[in-house]
């Protein structure tokens, strides 16, 4: 049984040498080679990054073929089935760690929660940097303290003390609208009545991993925020950077619970909402108010979002593509979405050009495709 504070990560890589992780964010670092691996190194572990591409391990001729794992996601499966042996130690979360999702899926630019999905993975780590997403080692260590934060024991059986427990991984236990904001949690659909043992606690991180980040659903990031509030999108990205005044006015909404940060900044909206009514003293009647509000908090005029009626917009992937009038738009239904999450949309005149994207458009919006301009 764990003793220490701080988080572990276990890498498992056939070039140790190669591994370029930044333990100096704060967390323990150990590298081994796959034939070095053994059972103390998992039960330490809060986390297993397994490389995805295992071509200078060799076993040797006489090792029987079923004990020769292929590439990464093999040994993935079987590092999980020794955790599971270990059942009575603390839980790890097991990831993929590769420099090419693209050969695991049909995608050329994948998301890494549907890959981590498929292989029944916590996440897929992608060894190059991507856009929009938090570096690497950051991203390692936040996965990592989510599951080494996770309570020994769950109390399946009072619902009021598992409650205030999944209240407190996520960081509203002690929040003013934290009544407002576990509604919205239980909107999501949390596996709270899987919860037990203290290793089942890995069914909230990949929940939160899988259906709600990666989503436009209870967290809301900066986009979701730029419509709720009517604001240019861009205006809000200044206003909600490190060490800005309106991100510190909105800071007791902000999300800091498990897994805080790890695809960038989320905030509840409840919290927000509470915030601007304690300030205007009651439920801001117009839009306008809530202007006024933003921009004394900022120290600037609010500049107005110009699009009428906004959507989120996405492609063929699932990837977030900005923010874009309904007019513009026709809805679709991607693989894996979650029923409660904003309905995604996709910009008429992409369909028209991709027939990937126009495969996911609903039919009654068809019609709109065909009606756009090339």
């Amino acid at each position: 049984m764990r003793t220490r504070e701080s988080s572990f990560v276990l890498v498992v890589d056939d070039e140790p040498a190669l591994v370029n992780l930044r333990p100096e964010l704060g967390f323990t670092l150990a590298v081994c080679h796959p034939s070095e691996l053994t059972e103390d190194l998992l039960t330490e572990a809060d986390l297993v990054l397994v490389d995805h591409s295992l071509r200078n391990w060799t076993l040797g001729v006489n090792v029987p073929y079923a004990c020769t794992p292929s590439d990464g996601v093999a040994l993935a499966g079987i590092v999980r089935a020794h955790l599971r042996r270990l059942h009575d130690t603390s839980p790890a979360a097991v990831a993929l760690y590769s420099g090419a999702l693209n050969e695991l899926t049909l995608e050329q630019d994948p998301q890494e929660h549907l890959v981590a999905m498929a292989f029944g993975l916590e996440w897929a780590f992608a060894k190059t940097s991507r856009p929009h997403v938090p570096e690497l080692s950051l991203q390692v260590k936040v996965l990592a303290d989510a599951v080494c934060a996770l309570p020994r024991r769950w109390d399946d059986d009072d619902p009021d003390k598992l409650a205030k427990q999944v209240s407190t991984l996520l960081g509203i236990a002690d929040m003013e609208f934290a009544a407002g904001a576990f509604a919205e949690v239980e909107r999501c659909r949390p596996p709270m009545h899987h919860l037990s043992e203290w290793s089942s606690g890995l069914a909230m991180v990949r929940w939160l991993l899988h259906r709600i980040l990666p989503y436009p659903s209870c967290l809301n990031d900066k986009a979701q925020l730029a419509i709720r509030f009517r604001v240019d999108p861009q205006w809000l990205i200044k206003h909600l950077s490190p060490g800005a005044a309106l991100r510190k006015a909105l800071a007791s909404a902000e999300y800091v619970g498990a897994l805080g940060g790890f695809l960038g900044d989320r905030w509840w909206w409840t919290g927000c909402d509470n915030l601007i009514r304690q300030a205007i003293g009651s439920s801001p009647k117009s839009i306008l108010q809530i202007h006024d509000w933003l921009a004394a908090a900022a120290g600037e005029q609010v500049i107005k979002m110009q699009t009428d009626q906004p959507v989120l917009v996405f492609d063929a992937n699932g990837a977030f593509g900005g923010v874009h009038s309904l007019s513009d738009c026709a809805r679709i239904l991607p693989d894996n979405w979650p029923s409660y999450a904003e309905e995604p949309w996709c910009l008429r005149q992409a369909a028209r050009r991709d027939p990937a994207l126009k495969r996911l458009v609903v039919s009654s919006d068809l019609d709109l495709i065909e009606a756009a301009a090339p």
